[in-house]
């Protein structure tokens, strides 16, 4: 392993081999040597490419991509230059919802903060509706041709549909979720839709009746 590989977690976590409650990701970016010798791909990625992309995702996306997470309730993004020293670009906040067991809805304010210190708060209105696994399985076996019920279990799979409409700020272009925003809109739509779509392996599309997944996979 090489030492500097944990060294950009360090502002977050007391030591490199202290336990850490919380997803980290590290992308694999390249320098323009590297990009030279890459079998992946000839792009190089420079710092001020990444921070437009980070300061975009804070201004366009920060917001819709903690609607549906089931167990994050705060999203943050540091930026840490060559000296240490660290900056937020953004933050986002969601208060705490217990999970649905069965249909109903619920308010939840989501708070935002941006580099410049301002922050705006607004409120939302989410809809959970539940379908006990028995049913599921009665509607979807059929049509997939075997017993979906033990597969919902073991993949800890919830049969429902969650929507999520801003009751404040600026009307939303609808789009779908599956827990993370989806590239697919919602024409004309208000709201956010959240269910177990099945998608093709980009997260691009929604499969076509015609395309047939793995037979052990839950999407067949």
């Amino acid at each position: 392993m090489y030492k500097d590989q944990l060294a950009p977690f360090l502002s977050i976590i007391p030591g490199e081999m202290a336990p850490f409650f919380g997803t980290a990701f590290r992308l694999p970016l390249r320098t323009s040597r590297q990009a030279t010798c890459s079998r992946i791909s000839d792009k190089a990625t420079h710092v001020t490419d990444l921070r437009e992309i980070l300061r975009g995702f804070v201004s366009k996306e920060l917001e819709s991509v903690i609607l549906f997470l089931k167990h994050i309730t705060s999203i943050e993004v540091r930026r840490i230059d060559q000296l240490g020293k660290v900056s937020i670009l953004g933050k986002v906040e969601i208060d705490k919802l217990d999970v649905f067991h069965n249909s109903g809805h619920a308010h939840r304010i989501i708070t935002l903060s941006t580099e410049d210190s301002t922050l705006t708060t607004r409120k939302w209105l989410f809809y959970h509706h539940h379908i006990e696994k028995n049913e599921a399985s009665r509607l979807v076996s059929p049509r997939l041709q075997y017993d979906v019920k033990d597969r919902l279990s073991q993949e800890k799979l919830t049969p429902g549909v969650d929507i999520a409409f801003p009751l404040e700020g600026p009307n939303v272009g609808g789009a779908l979720f599956t827990l993370l925003p989806l590239p697919i809109n919602l024409p004309g739509s208000l709201f956010h839709m959240n269910a177990t779509f099945a998608l093709t392996p980009d997260r691009q599309n929604l499969k076509k009746k015609q395309e047939v997944g793995d037979l052990r996979s839950r999407e067949r």
